[in-house]
């Protein structure tokens, strides 16, 4: 009895603003990543929804989805971008799984710090083993079987049972196929991480750090999708450092402040593209790029030997306006090719606390792409006197950019 009332307690106000509060942020965050214009996708797949990766995109991806546990996830998908490009090497990545399965047992195991710690430990390196293993005798090699019409319906009984990833893993797995639109799946579990748990207890919408019972607590509170709201609560901690319910809290502020403030700002930055390029002396044209969570112009110089880099052959990029970034920000970036990027632009750009991204969408495209940001407050994002003097002031810091790029 006391179980059946359990299951039918009435949510508290609080627990419904909660629910409310982390739906909308996930809608939020899902409106500008999973965006066509404005979609970047995981690692290794394709930055078009719906485009099937090839064998070498998709083994990579499933690659970095199995060592993406107890360890950064930032970091795990850049020891799998090191293993494909330095040790398969990137010609081979369609036959990834096969250059595993070939090493004898002893022999793999024994390279675990030869290949670079792919996991903090030695029994999930031993594991990647198996999963090759399993991946070559009954898929050929090539993780888009996994995913096939003949398969998908299936898929998270290979992922649990076959390949015996891991709950937390095939959920990872299918969330992240889902969000490219390569298989029809409606509806997906949390990924209960680090960042899940802490922020599903602050919220009071868990009471527990144990992953699988936090994914039910995730089916009980977002009963369309819990893998939708997935999104807000690993990005909040990921990418926003939120720990508490007073973090979220901060920073959906910011969220219902930028969404007060897009449109404005974004008319007047599209009306200040010709009176920049006047204050430039016609030497920059300046184009409106905005999104969902940044509104700027993107900058493209007209004279000199940038030219040909920005105008002509487009390997040169640069940006600068405000968005939301987990607070109200003032941007700058420049990214492109790397040959743009010498010794002495790299230490410009460090001495003007720009940031290297680099696991930006132009990384996975082999380019490099740094930003800065400063906080901004929402006054000056309202008026267009501070609004105009705050996008000159990141203009001239990245023409004292340009500057450097011409030398």
């Amino acid at each position: 009895m006391a179980h059946r009332e359990a299951l039918t307690v009435t949510p508290s106000p609080d627990e419904k603003t909660a629910v409310k509060i982390i739906e909308d942020i996930a809608e939020f965050f899902r409106s500008e990543w999973l965006d066509k214009k404005t979609f970047e996708g995981w690692p290794f797949l394709p930055n078009q929804l719906g485009k099937q990766p090839t064998a070498g995109e998709a083994n990579a991806f499933l690659l970095g989805c199995c060592i993406d546990y107890r360890q950064r996830t930032r970091t795990a998908w850049r020891k799998a971008e090191e293993f494909c490009n330095e040790r398969v090497g990137l010609a081979n990545r369609d036959r990834l799984w096969r250059w595993i399965a070939d090493h004898d047992r002893q022999d793999w195991d024994s390279r675990w710090a030869a290949y670079g710690y792919l996991h903090p430990t030695p029994a999930r390196h031993r594991k990647l083993y198996a999963i090759a293993d399993t991946l070559v005798v009954h898929y050929g090699g090539d993780a888009r079987q996994l995913w096939s019409k003949k398969n998908v319906g299936r898929l998270k009984e290979i992922l649990q049972n076959e390949l015996a990833v891991g709950p937390q893993i095939t959920r990872m797995i299918i969330g992240g196929l889902r969000d490219h639109r390569l298989i029809n799946i409606t509806t997906g579990d949390l990924k209960a991480d680090t960042h899940v748990i802490r922020l599903m207890n602050a919220m009071g919408l868990s009471k527990t750090a144990n992953a699988e019972q936090v994914a039910a607590d995730g089916r009980r509170w977002f009963k369309k999708d819990p893998w939708f709201s997935d999104s807000a609560l690993y990005h909040l901690g990921a990418s926003y450092n939120a720990k508490t319910k007073a973090d979220v809290l901060r920073i959906y502020r910011a969220i219902d402040q930028w969404r007060e403030l897009r449109s404005r700002i974004g008319n007047r930055v599209e009306r200040l593209a010709e009176e920049q390029k006047r204050e430039s002396g016609g030497a920059l044209r300046f184009y409106p790029d905005s999104s969902l969570h940044w509104v700027g112009l993107d900058l493209v110089e007209m004279r000199g030997a940038l030219k040909t880099a920005m105008h002509d052959e487009d390997t040169l990029w640069a940006w600068a306006g405000f968005g939301f970034d987990g607070k109200l920000v003032s941007a700058s970036a420049i990214g492109g090719s790397p040959n743009h990027f010498g010794t002495a632009v790299k230490a410009a750009l460090k001495a003007k606390g720009f940031a290297e991204d680099a696991m930006s969408a132009e990384a996975r495209r082999g380019n490099v792409e740094y930003y800065a940001e400063h906080a901004i407050d929402r006054e000056t994002l309202r008026q267009s006197g501070p609004l105009k003097r705050a996008l000159s002031k990141q203009v001239h810091l990245l023409r004292e950019i340009f500057n450097v790029l011409e030398r």
